[in-house]
């Protein structure tokens, strides 16, 4: 059993900190932040964000990324704030541990809605946490279930100590198999009021994700939508870039990358990974307008 304590704020924390919100946004400067200040077998509360308070497990490689929050903003949170008004609802594909679902749910409020979408098994009890622990359970509702373009079932893969690492192929030797339940958004919002927003994290899945959301985006007053674009992901989940933003233009959206000055149009496929935001020009001119002005504290990742 993990031992509860609170890291102390001492100065190698900030030291460590201040480290973390200077280095260069690339992938593998988690890992290299927990082997240089990462404690061992602890859980840490921290604060942080719009009065939001986390119970974290510094042993898992994504949780103890989440601590660093204390210093430096997530990447979406600027998104949040600007697009997200009191009254409305936010669906967040691949929750995690709740970060933006209870992120969005302070924004909304209690005549909003937030619908989290969280496959694996432990990393949804995680989520189920935090919005318990936030007192947010009248605004969020927790799906356990992977989120396609059809109904089903499918083996997802679960990196060991990185409850963000899953993907549907094995990325380390001690992947971890677990089968879950697939749903579309289409399905799940038959009944509900349209969300504002759409956050989706799924490791190369994203074009799936579309398929399965095609009927709402293509409609009247169709959402925001944020997710990660990797080409590496991509392909390995048996897509690319090129085909994904075809879906995106074949949706009517424009496909916007996110830079620390502001959203800027992405003009052609890339292979660099990024955080990106699809807005539909009929609907979204005053979001374009707002979040082309909107500074971001990074473009990748939390």
């Amino acid at each position: 059993m993990l031992n509860k304590m609170v890291v102390p704020k001492s100065w190698r924390w900030r030291l460590a900190g201040e480290i973390r919100r200077r280095m260069p946004d690339v992938r593998g400067r988690t890992l290299l932040s927990k082997m240089v200040f990462g404690p061992r077998d602890v859980t840490t509360t921290i604060h942080f964000g719009p009065n939001l308070v986390f119970d974290l497990n510094m042993r898992d490689l994504d949780e103890f990324a989440t601590w660093f929050l204390q210093f430096q903003p997530p990447a979406l949170g600027p998104l949040l704030d600007r697009v997200l008004r009191r009254g409305d609802g936010f669906v967040d594909v691949g929750a995690n541990i709740g970060l933006y679902s209870c992120w969005a749910a302070r924004i909304v409020g209690s005549s909003g809605w937030v619908h989290a979408f969280e496959p694996v098994p432990s990393t949804c009890e995680a989520l189920r946490q935090h919005v318990e622990q936030n007192r947010l359970g009248d605004t969020v509702r927790v799906t356990r279930a992977a989120v396609g373009d059809h109904p089903g079932t499918t083996t997802l893969y679960r990196t060991a100590g990185a409850s963000g690492l899953t993907s549907s192929y094995p990325r380390e030797p001690n992947s971890q198999p677990v089968e879950v339940p697939v749903v579309t958004i289409d399905s799940q919002m038959t009944g509900r009021p349209r969300p504002r927003l759409i956050k989706v994290d799924v490791e190369g899945f994203e074009q799936h994700v579309l398929r399965g959301m095609s009927g709402l985006l293509d409609s009247d007053n169709p959402p925001v939508v944020a997710m990660e674009l990797s080409d590496r992901q991509l392909r390995s989940a048996g897509s690319s870039v090129e085909a994904l933003l075809a879906d995106v233009k074949g949706l009517g959206y424009e496909t916007w990358r996110i830079t620390t000055r502001g959203l800027r149009m992405l003009l052609a496929a890339t292979n660099r990974d990024m955080n990106v935001v699809l807005l539909h020009p009929g609907w979204h001119e005053h979001e374009a307008r707002l979040l082309a002005q909107t500074r971001f504290p990074r473009d990748w990742t939390t």
